[in-house]
């Protein structure tokens, strides 16, 4: 089975819907998988995660060109809510995906890896790179609360949100998939 196949059925079998070769024809932009999940955090909390997936075997591996399809994918999202970004309720988590059959620059695994929150909110962002070859993926990371006080005791000095956390959903779900497509946990 192709990688690409691969991926579509793991987001299917997440209960998150994924469509092949999607056009965004007013970004001028297309994803060779485009997939969004919608729910709620802490029961009341609406979300919509929104994941764009390219074959980069398929294009020019360089920085700006991965930053201009991340760029368009926020633009596409953030054009579908009215509200202004500091105003949502319901934020949207925005994650471009390039997978690739052989090692990306470094300057592209860098880049992955630095944290893209923002002090507006309003939208959560984040770019990931699956690395087939050295079976790797880069990411942001995961993102811990510092916990003080009286709550310490409970919880310890760091709590991690799993799935509140729009950051962490997503890490661990990228983490999932690389799992899937080489059976050992692989996170950088």
């Amino acid at each position: 089975m192709m990688p690409i196949d691969k991926i579509t059925a793991f987001f299917t079998s997440q209960d998150i819907t994924a469509e092949r070769n999607k056009q965004f024809p007013d970004e001028q932009f297309s994803s060779d998988i485009y997939a969004e999940k919608s729910g709620k955090s802490m029961l009341i909390l609406p979300f919509t995660d929104y994941f764009f997936i390219h074959n980069f075997d398929d294009q020019p591996k360089h920085l700006e060109h991965f930053q201009k399809l991340h760029e368009s994918a926020r633009s596409y999202v953030n054009a579908q809510y009215k509200v202004p970004k500091a105003l949502r309720i319901s934020v949207p988590n925005i994650a471009t995906i390039a997978f690739s059959m052989h090692a990306f620059p470094q300057d592209m695994t860098d880049y992955v890896q630095q944290n893209t929150r923002s002090v507006v909110g309003g939208e959560f962002h984040a770019m990931y790179l699956i690395d087939m070859e050295n079976k790797e993926f880069y990411s942001p990371g995961r993102n811990t609360t510092y916990v003080h006080g009286e709550a310490r005791l409970i919880w310890g000095s760091h709590k991690e949100f799993k799935r509140i956390d729009p950051q962490n959903r997503t890490f661990y779900l990228v983490e999932r998939l690389t799992q899937s497509l080489f059976g050992e946990n692989l996170a950088t």
